[in-house]
């Protein structure tokens, strides 16, 4: 997940090139984004999983697999942002202001 959410920002930027003000910020946001996340959860991987198993139904790993990513991956989305958020609720505003 952390790798599909750092490689959709190059996707991002090689999309962006020649365009205009705002897709560029658009782009820093999603990157910004996608990026912090990545490094927050990568810190906090070991609790991470515990709780992911924890949450997530017993039996037969090839049976609740799937289930695991799902509930990894929402946490980490909703999360990513709060604490995006939290952390740069002013300067993020101002970097992605698209009316400048």
């Amino acid at each position: 997940m952390f790798g599909a959410n750092i490689g959709t920002t190059i996707t991002a930027l090689l999309a962006s090139i020649g365009q205009s003000k705002a897709a560029k910020r658009t782009v820093i946001s999603h990157s910004i984004f996608n990026i912090t996340g990545a490094i927050v959860f990568a810190c906090l991987i070991r609790p991470f999983a515990a709780f992911i198993t924890y949450i997530s139904p017993s039996g037969n790993e090839v049976d609740v697999i799937a289930r695991q990513i799902a509930n990894a991956h929402n946490p980490l989305e909703n999360l990513s942002m709060q604490q995006l958020n939290a952390m740069y609720d002013g300067q993020y505003k101002q970097w992605t202001d698209l009316s400048k």
